[in-house]
């Protein structure tokens, strides 16, 4: 946000333009209470009030911005992971399942397989 759209929001609050309505006055009195100078006052008024504020704000907006950033980037770096962690259970299972059909292939060959030693062993 720049310094012009700050100027302008601060403006747009009802203590902030009374601050400077009462420092404008307080020029006018100064001047001997001669009119003809209302914009001037008013302008003189915002120059000694405005720039304090509008640091005050920048300050605020900016350490906004840095408090969201962490966010942003741990956000980021859980859907980094996601993909990675869904390709990881898909892999587990794949490997899972594939386990699972050679044992089932194996345990029928085994039963086979113990069949004939014990036909060929002498009892």
């Amino acid at each position: 946000m720049d310094v012009a759209e700050i100027r302008e929001r601060l403006l747009r609050d009802e203590s902030i333009r009374e601050r400077v309505s009462r420092r404008a006055y307080e020029i006018y009195a100064s001047r001997g209470y001669q009119g003809g100078s209302e914009f001037e006052d008013w302008l003189q008024a915002e120059y000694e009030i405005l720039p304090e504020l509008i640091k005050l704000e920048q300050q605020r907006l900016g350490m906004a911005q840095a408090a969201l950033e962490p966010e942003v980037r741990s956000e980021e770096t859980v859907h980094l992971i996601e993909p990675v962690s869904n390709k990881a259970k898909t892999a587990k299972s794949s490997a899972a399942k594939s386990t699972k059909k050679t044992a089932a292939k194996k345990a029928p060959a085994q039963k086979a397989s113990n069949k004939k030693n014990t036909k060929s062993q002498p009892a």
